[in-house]
């Protein structure tokens, strides 16, 4: 589960699934009415029916529970442009079919991708229309030096700057389009860190403490 000051992240899986799942993340919406809440809930393990159709189930039970405060959803595991505009039309599928089913919901609840890929930075205008992106920058930062994940290497730090000044040059009009947020390990939230909040114009973070059973706002 992660943390910030001014809203909170966490991951479907923890909520439950199904009734569950809309009873918990209904009651976590209603808590966090006057901040804000962000659900992770990870993109369909391959094209499988089962996988999709349980992907779906979730992302429902999520649009009726955003009825209940200020919710916003994130999906992870993303490796692909193409596992990207899959999930997203599936998203659409849910809209579409709570709809039909006249169920009460929002579906215009804030939309993300986080990125965790490399692969993902280099051609964000294939990624499908979104609101919002999150970066895990503890993941990214260890895939682009080669690292180990935890601590920046002193000597990877400077080029890793260079980087990410040059990208968010490159990817102006998109970032400025879009909401940026941000996930960083709780040993990783240092000077350096929150430099790059500032260079990359982060509106939101979450401090992954490494909590699994609680929720809470930091």
């Amino acid at each position: 589960m992660q943390y910030d000051s001014c809203g909170a992240l966490c991951e479907s899986r923890t909520l439950g699934r199904d009734g569950e799942l809309l009873e918990r993340a209904s009651e976590l919406a209603e808590a966090l009415c006057s901040s804000s809440l962000a659900v992770l809930l990870d993109s369909p393990r391959g094209e499988s029916e089962e996988s999709e159709e349980s992907f779906c189930n979730s992302a429902e039970a999520l649009f009726r529970a955003a009825i209940y405060g200020n919710m916003s959803l994130i999906l992870g595991g993303v490796c692909s442009y193409r596992a990207a505009r899959r999930a997203f039309e599936l998203l659409h599928g849910s809209f579409c079919r709570l709809s039909e089913e006249g169920r009460e919901f929002n579906g215009y609840i804030a939309r993300g991708i986080l990125i965790e890929s490399p692969l993902l930075l280099f051609d964000l205008s294939r990624l499908p229309k979104c609101d919002l992106l999150c970066f895990d920058f503890s993941l990214l930062s260890a895939r682009l030096t080669g690292a180990e994940r935890g601590e920046i290497p002193s000597a990877s730090r400077d080029p890793l700057r260079r980087f990410w000044k040059t990208w968010r040059a490159q990817n102006d009009a998109i970032c400025r389009s879009r909401e940026l947020r941000a996930i960083c390990s709780a040993h990783e939230a240092d000077d350096f860190f929150w430099d790059w909040v500032g260079l990359m114009d982060i509106k939101e973070v979450y401090i992954d403490g490494g909590c699994n059973d609680s929720f809470c706002n930091a």
